[in-house]
């Protein structure tokens, strides 16, 4: 079930970046979401290597979240080292500061 959501969310993905490129107001408005679809099913896991027991697949798969949400070089640095390593330790962890100004925990400043 799982990849076939993977499979439908890249068939939609697909249709609105063609969209988008031949100039359909629809596919341009659908794309953010779609590309969510897409990248929430696939890239958090592909990232951390559990998404595939092929590490290509992961590899290729994490690379869904460009270019509208985030740059996984960018991601691999700052979440797997920063927030793996000092997860909720407000001086270290730059995840706890993504949501600002909202306080994600206590010793957030305001």
């Amino acid at each position: 079930a799982h990849w076939a959501r993977i499979a439908v969310a890249f068939v939609l993905a697909g249709w609105c970046w063609t969209g988008w490129a031949q100039g359909s107001m629809a596919a341009t408005a659908l794309l953010p979401f779609c590309q969510w679809l897409l990248a929430s099913q696939t890239c958090h896991e592909a990232t951390h290597g559990t998404l595939s027991t092929v590490p290509a697949v992961n590899f290729a798969l994490q690379w869904t979240a460009h270019p509208l949400m985030f740059n996984v070089w960018c991601w691999l640095s700052e979440h797997l080292v920063s927030h793996h390593q000092y997860t909720n330790d407000d001086r270290l962890d730059v995840d706890l500061h993504l949501f600002a100004p909202v306080r994600l925990s206590e010793g957030t400043e305001p």
